[in-house]
């Protein structure tokens, strides 16, 4: 169907300079939403006809009829509702039919983290952004861009918690040839050193040779040229899940992500607890518990005749 009714949203992520992944995705799952809501109401879709109870059909249609994974019905209702929230501050609409509408819950099975498909999903993202933020004309648009994929890189390869990431300082990151560090201050006051592997020293290395000379001591520092808030980092990694169809994602499930991997690598228990800033081993523990994908490896294991292979 063609695309027109969304050309000025997309015109205002396009002017936000939202990543052309994160505008792309936006658009096919709006696309998806358009034909449903065409083919049951049998009128184009405009702002001002979307209604909460065609919300609530739409999900339960996904869910019922297409029988779509929660993630994905979600970040779809999320998709919508980025366009009304849109369509209201552009006063083309009173209200937001999405307020209400709550997402589809998920069966929660401990912490979540990415497994092999997304984290290659996710790292694709972040390498076509440092490549988009490089060949950029406009060099303010150009710097913010790179520092998303900075943040990105260094959360997944590092496990910071987005508070310890805010609060790092230039002065706290210590870059060498073949090693290097940042000093951490976590919970409760305390103090970690979190040795940094070759991506995340690259990472660093790249925004500090781009960050503005600024008063603000912090390593990353916002567009108005001061310390970063925590609240601005969960956005760069919520709008980099959605245009990886990764939906809901949070800095607190790339540290589950970064400890997961480490222990399936062999990491013991009590360094990937050092690391993170684990009080108690107990804490740490949950990263052994077996996550679906284990669960589905180990079914496969088993032949057609049933018995282990």
């Amino acid at each position: 169907m063609p695309n027109l009714p969304f050309q000025p949203f997309i015109r205002h992520l396009q002017d936000n300079d939202r990543s052309h992944n994160t505008v792309t995705g936006y658009l096919a799952d709006l696309a998806d939403f358009a034909r449903w809501f065409e083919a049951t109401n049998g009128e184009q879709l405009t702002p001002a006809a979307i209604t909460p109870t065609d919300v609530r059909a739409y999900r339960q249609h996904l869910l019922v009829s297409r029988k779509l994974s929660p993630n994905t019905i979600n970040r779809r209702l999320s998709a919508v509702s980025a366009y009304c929230r849109w369509a209201m501050e552009a006063r083309l609409i009173e209200s937001d039919p999405t307020a209400r509408i709550r997402p589809v819950q998920l069966v929660s099975h401990g912490p979540r983290w990415l497994d092999r498909k997304q984290r290659f999903a996710l790292q694709r993202v972040i390498e076509q952004e440092r490549q988009l933020a490089a060949a950029h004309p406009d060099r303010r648009r150009s710097l913010w861009r790179a520092r998303g994929a900075v943040i990105m890189s260094v959360l997944l390869n590092t496990g910071l918690r987005v508070a310890e990431l805010g609060l790092l300082d230039v002065q706290d990151a210590k870059l060498k040839p073949r090693s290097g560090q940042v000093t951490v201050r976590g919970k409760g006051n305390k103090v970690r050193t979190v040795p940094l592997n070759a991506a995340a020293r690259e990472s660093i290395s790249h925004w500090l040779g781009l960050r503005p000379e600024v008063e603000d001591a912090a390593l990353f520092i916002s567009q108005l040229l001061a310390r970063i808030t925590t609240r601005s980092i969960e956005r760069v990694v919520a709008e980099y899940g959605h245009a990886a169809r990764l939906e809901r994602l949070t800095p607190h499930m790339l540290r589950h992500t970064f400890a997961k991997t480490l222990v399936d690598k062999g990491v013991s228990i009590d360094q990937v607890a050092t690391l993170l800033g684990h009080a108690s081993l107990n804490t740490t523990r949950i990263y052994t518990t077996p996550g679906q994908r284990d669960l589905e490896q180990a079914v496969e294991r088993m032949g057609e005749d049933g018995w282990l292979s």
